[in-house]
């Protein structure tokens, strides 16, 4: 699962997916390294996120949060 989160305070919690290349290029975004690696590194982080389902996290509340996060794990779950 890859989750990009961001703080809002008093914003409506809130999770949508996103593409798998949005995921990819939120890992890559957030990498210290990936331009040491550059097609390597690009290779590898879509061949995890190929594997993942990717979601846009929106919240102001960290509980309210962490719960959207274990229902998106729960369907994901439900699906294997």
């Amino acid at each position: 699962m890859v989750v990009t989160p961001r703080f809002e305070p008093a914003a409506k919690t809130t999770i949508e997916r996103m593409s798998r290349a949005e995921g990819v290029l939120v890992l890559a975004e957030n990498s210290f390294n990936f331009a040491s690696y550059k097609g390597d590194g690009l290779e590898t982080l879509a061949a995890v996120v190929r594997k993942c389902e990717c979601y846009r996290l929106t919240s102001g509340s960290l509980e309210e949060a962490c719960a959207e996060v274990m229902n998106a794990v729960d369907g994901i779950e439900a699906k294997v």
